[in-house]
């Protein structure tokens, strides 16, 4: 029997028509074309379902989807216990968010009558509600956990993640009530300090004092920076945890981080420590006198018109004294106390914008009026640190005359 042929496959036609590449073809730079495929990557943390093509992947919870404070603190939590995530910044936000949610609720249940009998400080708002004191204890104490368990390299890619350098280094903290006010002499006692800038304030500062400890790191005087506004500035220290509690131990720490701190000003916040924070008098006043006269000449003008006004024009009108825990020794303590603040104001007075401080006559004091006559009987002539021991002798001879005799026990 013949054979038959099998059928011939027909030709394919080229045309000079340009064709469109194929999905899975390349074109390279020598005009061949060149078949590819797309390149499978196994995700991380994946299970692969058996007999089946599908594959499940772990995915972090959506934590800003936290409403209450409760559930907030929960995913705060799993952040502590099973690692932190990029997701920490959305849930210190929904903290903060839920946490004047929570002052808004308890501030309408508020009783007025028994705010001002617990009251805790003088120039506490009385009609300021307190946030529930379990969870504001639970909340302090991840921050520590976290803060302790986390090593040096992760905290720092921790610090690195998308929204922590704005909620650390640049959100405002100010209570809505501080806000409206345009100058410190309007914080009066009626309006309410919220509660929530309070303990949220506090997990800002417990960051930056890790990154402060953390010297080698690059936002090391970022955090410095952030911290020495906060305690420098009146309005936040209405409406925040007291900074000062918090540099306490950093600021004295070594040589380094010393210089760090005055490079930022730090002396105006430490002058309002001394009159609000009075357990910290004795740590403040061994650092400023361990400083050198071009630290004190360096200082800003700032410097100067809190310590005339909260420190020096008090002490010299008599409503500034030290209170002796035994009347046996009540004028060995005075005795000691004047010569301390005498060295202070001596210390002070060495100040680059002392002179131009004294003859403006920012405070609007009647001393001022009586230095600016010494300073203008000095000749030109005069040099600075001559004319520096005449305002000084000017000073005394002022509380002498008009000051009141100090109150003893």
């Amino acid at each position: 029997m013949p054979r038959k042929k099998k059928p011939q496959k027909k030709k394919k036609v080229k045309s000079n028509k340009g064709s469109i590449l194929s999905k899975t073809e390349i074109v390279t730079n020598g005009g061949k074309r060149k078949k590819y495929s797309v390149p499978t990557v196994t995700p991380p943390r994946h299970t692969k379902e058996r007999f089946t093509n599908n594959t499940s992947v772990e995915i972090s919870p959506f934590e800003i989807c936290a409403y209450t404070l409760p559930s907030a603190l929960e995913a705060y939590e799993r952040q502590c216990r099973y690692g932190v995530s990029p997701s920490l910044p959305l849930v210190l936000h929904a903290i903060k968010n839920c946490l004047q949610d929570t002052f808004e609720r308890e501030e309408k249940n508020c009783d007025l009558e028994e705010e001002i009998l617990n009251k805790e400080r003088p120039f506490m708002a009385l009609s300021t509600p307190d946030l529930p004191r379990q969870m504001m204890e639970r909340m302090r104490g991840l921050t520590f956990s976290l803060l302790q368990q986390t090593p040096p390299k992760i905290f720092e890619q921790i610090i690195e993640y998308p929204g922590m350098r704005h909620i650390l280094f640049e959100m405002d903290l100010l209570t809505s009530s501080v806000r409206d006010c345009d100058s410190v002499d309007e914080l009066q006692h009626q309006y309410k300090v919220d509660k929530s800038m309070v303990h949220f304030g506090f997990v800002v500062m417990m960051f930056c004092k890790r990154l402060v400890e953390m010297s080698h790191n690059r936002l090391s005087p970022l955090a410095i920076e952030r911290l020495v506004k906060l305690n420098n500035c009146p309005f936040h220290r209405f409406c925040l945890f007291p900074v000062g509690e918090i540099m306490k131990d950093i600021y004295t720490k070594n040589e380094t981080l010393k210089r760090q701190f005055l490079k930022f000003d730090i002396l105006p916040g430490l002058f309002l420590d001394l009159v609000e924070i009075p357990s910290l008098t004795e740590q403040i006043m061994d650092f400023m006198f361990s400083l050198e006269d071009r630290d004190w000449y360096n200082t800003s003008q700032n410097t100067l018109e809190i310590a005339f006004q909260r420190i020096f024009i008090p002490w010299i009108d008599g409503h500034l004294y030290s209170t002796p825990e035994n009347e046996d020794n009540d004028e060995d303590v005075n005795a000691e106390f004047e010569s301390e603040m005498e060295h202070l104001l001596w210390l002070t007075t060495a100040n680059q914008h002392f002179f131009h401080f004294i003859e403006n006559n920012t405070l609007n004091n009647r001393l001022f009026h009586h230095l600016t006559e010494v300073s203008k009987s000095c000749s030109e002539e005069t040099l600075n640190f001559d004319k520096r021991e005449k305002i000084f002798a000017a000073i005394g001879e002022y509380k002498a005359e008009f000051g009141v005799q100090t109150r003893r026990y």
